[in-house]
């Protein structure tokens, strides 16, 4: 099974184009490409990441229709990691469960944004989120946790 990641991103940031800015830059990504497509309710940015074909979008338009669950309604933009290949001895599902707490926390700490992630992508609209977000008092020489998770159903 091929690997698909999604990671809803809340910011403050409201302006697209300039959150899409900060995102690269913060990444490290040199090559995108904008994109228009009423699947994704008009602009959305498609580029590489870990090797992975990966979109950055607005999640809905408040204007047509809300998001898939009230305790995401204020996660306007969302990162998704597709994999078009399939590692020889290695279950995709395992690597996502690393992978996806992790890219969140990484986006998290580097973005300071929170981010949300299903704990398990097969029943995004029905199930354990997780939800992440920086630690207020971190701090490296303490010892602290620099991200914070919190784990939720919903339904």
């Amino acid at each position: 099974m091929l690997a698909t990641i999604l990671i809803y991103i809340r910011t403050d940031e409201s302006d697209f184009d300039r959150f899409a800015q900060a995102f690269f830059e913060a990444l490290n990504v040199k090559h995108y490409q904008a994109r228009e497509s009423l699947h994704f309710g008009g602009a959305y940015y498609r580029f590489q990441l870990l090797g992975m074909d990966s979109l950055l979008f607005r999640n809905w338009d408040l204007d047509v229709g809300g998001p898939p669950v009230a305790e995401l309604e204020d996660y306007f933009y969302s990162l998704q990691l597709n994999s078009d290949w399939d590692p020889v001895g290695l279950r995709s599902e395992d690597a996502e469960n690393v992978l996806r707490p992790w890219l969140a926390q990484f986006l998290t700490l580097h973005l300071n944004v929170e981010t949300a992630t299903p704990s398990d992508p097969s029943v995004p609209e029905n199930g354990d989120v997780l939800f992440f977000r920086k630690n207020p008092f971190y701090k490296p020489s303490q010892g602290m946790p620099a991200v914070l998770m919190e784990r939720r159903v919903i339904s």
